[in-house]
Protein backbone atom coordinates (compact mmCIF):
# COMPACT_ATOMS: atom_id res chain seq x y z
CA UNK A 1 0.00 0.00 0.00
CA UNK A 2 0.93 3.57 -0.86
CA UNK A 3 1.82 6.27 1.56
CA UNK A 4 -1.16 7.98 0.17
CA UNK A 5 -3.65 5.46 0.92
CA UNK A 6 -1.72 4.63 4.30
CA UNK A 7 -2.83 8.87 4.78
CA UNK A 8 -6.35 8.59 3.58
CA UNK A 9 -7.65 5.62 4.63
CA UNK A 10 -7.47 7.36 8.88
CA UNK A 11 -8.63 10.19 7.19
CA UNK A 12 -12.33 7.94 5.76
CA UNK A 13 -12.18 6.18 9.20
CA UNK A 14 -12.64 9.26 10.96
CA UNK A 15 -15.46 11.19 8.63
CA UNK A 16 -17.24 7.96 9.24
CA UNK A 17 -17.20 8.18 13.13
CA UNK A 18 -18.07 12.19 12.90
CA UNK A 19 -20.75 10.87 10.30
CA UNK A 20 -22.19 8.36 12.75
CA UNK A 21 -21.74 10.79 15.94
CA UNK A 22 -23.87 13.07 13.92
CA UNK A 23 -27.01 10.81 13.21
CA UNK A 24 -27.05 9.26 16.47
CA UNK A 25 -26.76 13.20 17.63
CA UNK A 26 -29.47 14.12 15.49
CA UNK A 27 -31.45 10.75 16.97
CA UNK A 28 -31.17 11.77 19.93
CA UNK A 29 -32.33 15.62 19.68
CA UNK A 30 -35.30 13.88 17.49
CA UNK A 31 -36.36 11.65 20.67
CA UNK A 32 -36.05 15.10 23.03
CA UNK A 33 -37.95 17.35 21.03
CA UNK A 34 -40.60 14.43 21.22
CA UNK A 35 -40.52 13.75 24.82
CA UNK A 36 -40.82 17.99 25.06
CA UNK A 37 -43.45 18.35 22.92
CA UNK A 38 -45.79 15.00 24.13
CA UNK A 39 -45.60 13.71 20.75
CA UNK A 40 -44.68 10.47 21.73
CA UNK A 41 -46.56 10.26 25.25
CA UNK A 42 -42.97 9.30 26.81
CA UNK A 43 -44.24 10.86 29.89
CA UNK A 44 -47.48 9.00 30.04
CA UNK A 45 -46.10 5.77 29.48
CA UNK A 46 -43.66 6.34 32.02
CA UNK A 47 -45.96 6.67 34.43
CA UNK A 48 -48.26 4.01 33.25
CA UNK A 49 -45.20 1.32 33.27
CA UNK A 50 -44.21 3.36 37.29
CA UNK A 51 -48.22 2.36 38.06
CA UNK A 52 -47.87 -1.09 36.84
CA UNK A 53 -44.34 -1.72 38.61
CA UNK A 54 -45.42 -0.37 41.74
CA UNK A 55 -49.24 -2.19 41.71
CA UNK A 56 -47.09 -5.58 41.07
CA UNK A 57 -44.57 -4.95 43.87
CA UNK A 58 -47.29 -4.21 46.29
CA UNK A 59 -49.21 -7.52 45.23
CA UNK A 60 -45.77 -9.00 46.09
CA UNK A 61 -45.48 -7.56 49.48
CA UNK A 62 -49.27 -7.63 50.41
CA UNK A 63 -48.87 -11.41 49.80
CA UNK A 64 -45.46 -11.91 51.63
CA UNK A 65 -47.11 -10.16 54.49
CA UNK A 66 -50.09 -12.21 54.73
CA UNK A 67 -48.26 -15.27 54.45
CA UNK A 68 -45.94 -14.30 57.68
CA UNK A 69 -49.55 -13.70 59.16
CA UNK A 70 -50.63 -16.89 58.76
CA UNK A 71 -47.76 -18.75 59.82
CA UNK A 72 -47.80 -16.52 62.83
CA UNK A 73 -51.23 -17.66 63.79
CA UNK A 74 -50.71 -20.75 63.01
CA UNK A 75 -48.23 -21.49 65.68
CA UNK A 76 -49.26 -18.74 68.00
CA UNK A 77 -52.47 -21.20 68.07
CA UNK A 78 -50.55 -24.26 69.34
CA UNK A 79 -51.12 -26.59 66.13
CA UNK A 80 -47.23 -26.87 65.26
CA UNK A 81 -46.81 -27.77 69.19
CA UNK A 82 -46.80 -31.62 69.36
CA UNK A 83 -46.96 -34.06 72.38
CA UNK A 84 -45.96 -37.09 73.49
CA UNK A 85 -47.69 -38.62 76.46
CA UNK A 86 -46.01 -41.89 77.80
CA UNK A 87 -47.21 -41.79 81.52
CA UNK A 88 -43.87 -42.12 83.62
CA UNK A 89 -41.20 -43.40 80.57
CA UNK A 90 -40.68 -39.72 79.71
CA UNK A 91 -36.63 -38.69 80.11
CA UNK A 92 -37.06 -34.81 81.06
CA UNK A 93 -33.43 -34.80 79.91
CA UNK A 94 -34.02 -36.05 76.39
CA UNK A 95 -36.93 -33.98 75.84
CA UNK A 96 -35.04 -30.56 76.44
CA UNK A 97 -32.08 -31.35 74.25
CA UNK A 98 -34.90 -31.58 71.43
CA UNK A 99 -34.54 -27.66 71.52
CA UNK A 100 -31.63 -27.79 69.83
CA UNK A 101 -32.96 -29.26 66.62
CA UNK A 102 -33.21 -27.25 63.58
CA UNK A 103 -36.32 -25.58 63.79
CA UNK A 104 -37.47 -26.27 67.34
CA UNK A 105 -38.41 -23.53 69.33
CA UNK A 106 -39.10 -24.41 72.63
CA UNK A 107 -39.26 -28.22 74.42
CA UNK A 108 -40.13 -29.78 77.92
CA UNK A 109 -41.30 -31.96 80.10
CA UNK A 110 -44.34 -32.34 82.25
CA UNK A 111 -45.21 -34.66 85.26
CA UNK A 112 -48.08 -35.22 87.13
CA UNK A 113 -48.38 -34.46 91.17
CA UNK A 114 -50.74 -36.04 93.68
CA UNK A 115 -51.31 -32.90 95.39
CA UNK A 116 -53.03 -29.46 94.48
CA UNK A 117 -52.64 -26.11 94.90
CA UNK A 118 -55.49 -25.35 96.81
CA UNK A 119 -56.04 -21.13 97.70
CA UNK A 120 -57.42 -19.90 100.90
CA UNK A 121 -59.35 -17.51 98.50
CA UNK A 122 -61.22 -20.90 96.73
CA UNK A 123 -60.75 -23.73 99.11
CA UNK A 124 -63.39 -25.63 97.55
CA UNK A 125 -61.31 -26.30 94.56
CA UNK A 126 -57.79 -27.17 94.19
CA UNK A 127 -55.53 -26.61 91.17
CA UNK A 128 -54.30 -29.38 89.28
CA UNK A 129 -50.52 -29.26 89.51
CA UNK A 130 -47.71 -30.52 87.13
CA UNK A 131 -43.86 -30.59 87.65
CA UNK A 132 -42.34 -28.52 84.50
CA UNK A 133 -38.62 -28.51 83.39
CA UNK A 134 -37.46 -25.38 82.32
CA UNK A 135 -38.01 -25.83 78.78
CA UNK A 136 -41.88 -26.88 79.29
CA UNK A 137 -42.46 -23.45 81.14
CA UNK A 138 -40.37 -21.57 78.49
CA UNK A 139 -43.53 -23.33 75.34
CA UNK A 140 -46.22 -22.32 77.86
CA UNK A 141 -44.55 -18.76 78.57
CA UNK A 142 -44.90 -18.02 74.63
CA UNK A 143 -48.30 -20.33 74.26
CA UNK A 144 -49.98 -17.40 72.14
CA UNK A 145 -46.99 -16.31 70.81
CA UNK A 146 -45.12 -17.33 67.01
CA UNK A 147 -41.63 -17.38 69.04
CA UNK A 148 -40.01 -18.94 71.71
CA UNK A 149 -39.64 -17.33 75.03
CA UNK A 150 -36.55 -15.89 77.22
CA UNK A 151 -36.98 -16.62 81.10
CA UNK A 152 -34.63 -15.54 83.31
CA UNK A 153 -34.21 -16.84 87.22
CA UNK A 154 -36.61 -15.47 88.75
CA UNK A 155 -39.34 -16.47 86.71
CA UNK A 156 -38.98 -20.24 88.02
CA UNK A 157 -39.12 -18.90 91.50
CA UNK A 158 -42.85 -19.95 92.71
CA UNK A 159 -45.91 -21.33 90.30
CA UNK A 160 -46.72 -20.95 86.95
CA UNK A 161 -50.64 -20.52 86.69
CA UNK A 162 -52.77 -21.08 83.55
CA UNK A 163 -54.95 -17.69 83.13
CA UNK A 164 -58.23 -19.31 83.36
CA UNK A 165 -56.46 -20.44 87.12
CA UNK A 166 -55.08 -17.47 87.46
CA UNK A 167 -58.39 -15.53 87.39
CA UNK A 168 -60.62 -18.30 89.93
CA UNK A 169 -57.78 -17.16 92.62
CA UNK A 170 -57.58 -13.64 91.71
CA UNK A 171 -54.05 -13.59 91.04
CA UNK A 172 -51.34 -11.86 89.14
CA UNK A 173 -47.52 -12.24 88.00
CA UNK A 174 -45.50 -11.15 90.98
CA UNK A 175 -48.64 -11.94 94.30
CA UNK A 176 -47.99 -13.95 97.08
CA UNK A 177 -51.09 -16.52 97.20
CA UNK A 178 -51.94 -17.38 100.05
CA UNK A 179 -52.68 -21.26 100.61
CA UNK A 180 -55.29 -22.63 102.49
CA UNK A 181 -52.76 -25.40 104.44
CA UNK A 182 -51.50 -21.90 105.55
CA UNK A 183 -48.20 -19.89 103.59
CA UNK A 184 -47.91 -18.36 100.82
CA UNK A 185 -46.74 -19.14 97.14
CA UNK A 186 -45.13 -16.87 94.63
CA UNK A 187 -46.80 -16.52 91.59
CA UNK A 188 -43.99 -16.71 89.61
CA UNK A 189 -46.12 -16.03 85.81
CA UNK A 190 -49.55 -16.44 84.44
CA UNK A 191 -49.35 -18.18 80.80
CA UNK A 192 -52.56 -17.39 78.09
CA UNK A 193 -54.03 -20.46 77.60
CA UNK A 194 -57.39 -19.88 75.29
CA UNK A 195 -60.12 -21.61 74.64
CA UNK A 196 -59.52 -21.88 70.51
CA UNK A 197 -59.67 -25.71 70.37
CA UNK A 198 -56.19 -26.33 72.02
CA UNK A 199 -56.20 -29.10 74.40
CA UNK A 200 -57.69 -28.97 77.47
CA UNK A 201 -55.51 -30.78 79.59
CA UNK A 202 -53.62 -27.40 80.71
CA UNK A 203 -56.55 -24.89 80.77
CA UNK A 204 -56.70 -25.23 84.50
CA UNK A 205 -53.34 -26.15 85.62
CA UNK A 206 -50.42 -24.94 88.27
CA UNK A 207 -46.80 -25.65 87.24
CA UNK A 208 -43.60 -25.96 89.29
CA UNK A 209 -40.50 -25.91 88.12
CA UNK A 210 -38.17 -28.93 88.72
CA UNK A 211 -35.24 -30.14 87.86
CA UNK A 212 -34.77 -31.85 83.61
CA UNK A 213 -32.65 -35.05 85.44
CA UNK A 214 -35.32 -37.79 85.45
CA UNK A 215 -36.64 -40.35 83.32
CA UNK A 216 -40.07 -40.31 85.28
CA UNK A 217 -42.10 -37.81 83.24
CA UNK A 218 -45.05 -38.06 81.46
CA UNK A 219 -45.54 -36.02 78.59
CA UNK A 220 -42.78 -33.87 76.29
CA UNK A 221 -44.20 -31.19 74.60
CA UNK A 222 -42.40 -29.74 71.38
CA UNK A 223 -43.01 -26.12 69.88
CA UNK A 224 -41.17 -26.22 66.48
CA UNK A 225 -41.55 -23.82 63.17
CA UNK A 226 -40.85 -25.50 60.77
CA UNK A 227 -41.97 -28.69 61.59
CA UNK A 228 -39.32 -31.37 61.10
CA UNK A 229 -40.51 -33.83 59.12
CA UNK A 230 -39.17 -36.49 61.85
CA UNK A 231 -40.80 -35.41 64.45
CA UNK A 232 -42.76 -38.39 65.28
CA UNK A 233 -39.01 -40.08 65.54
CA UNK A 234 -38.04 -37.08 67.50
CA UNK A 235 -40.84 -37.78 69.97
CA UNK A 236 -40.52 -41.90 70.55
CA UNK A 237 -36.73 -40.52 71.38
CA UNK A 238 -37.39 -38.92 74.72
CA UNK A 239 -38.91 -42.20 75.91
CA UNK A 240 -36.96 -43.63 78.59
CA UNK A 241 -37.71 -47.23 78.53
CA UNK A 242 -40.62 -49.19 76.47
CA UNK A 243 -42.34 -51.94 78.09
CA UNK A 244 -42.08 -55.29 77.09
CA UNK A 245 -46.14 -55.43 76.32
CA UNK A 246 -46.13 -53.97 72.97
CA UNK A 247 -50.05 -53.23 73.44
CA UNK A 248 -48.70 -49.86 75.45
CA UNK A 249 -47.25 -47.38 73.07
CA UNK A 250 -47.09 -43.36 73.77
CA UNK A 251 -49.66 -41.07 72.04
CA UNK A 252 -49.05 -38.37 70.08
CA UNK A 253 -51.14 -35.94 69.12
CA UNK A 254 -51.03 -31.90 68.32
CA UNK A 255 -51.85 -29.32 70.85
CA UNK A 256 -54.49 -28.48 68.57
CA UNK A 257 -55.36 -29.87 65.94
CA UNK A 258 -58.39 -27.51 64.48
CA UNK A 259 -55.87 -25.83 62.43
CA UNK A 260 -55.01 -28.83 60.24
CA UNK A 261 -51.86 -31.25 60.23
CA UNK A 262 -50.13 -28.35 57.71
CA UNK A 263 -50.13 -25.07 56.40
Amino acid sequence: MSREQDTVAPAIDRDTAATGRMRLRGVVDEAWRDIVSGTSHAFMLMLILAALVGGLSAADLFSIRSIAQQVDRYIASGASTYVIEFKGRISGEACERLSSVDGVLASGALRSKNDKVTSAVLPSAGIPSLDATTGALGVFASSTRSDGATLTVRDYDGIWLSSQAARSVHARAGDRLALRAGGKVRVAGVFQYPDDGRSTSYDYVALSQVPAAADDFDQCLVKAWPVPDAMQSLLQSTVSSWPSDASQQPTISQLNSTQGTQL
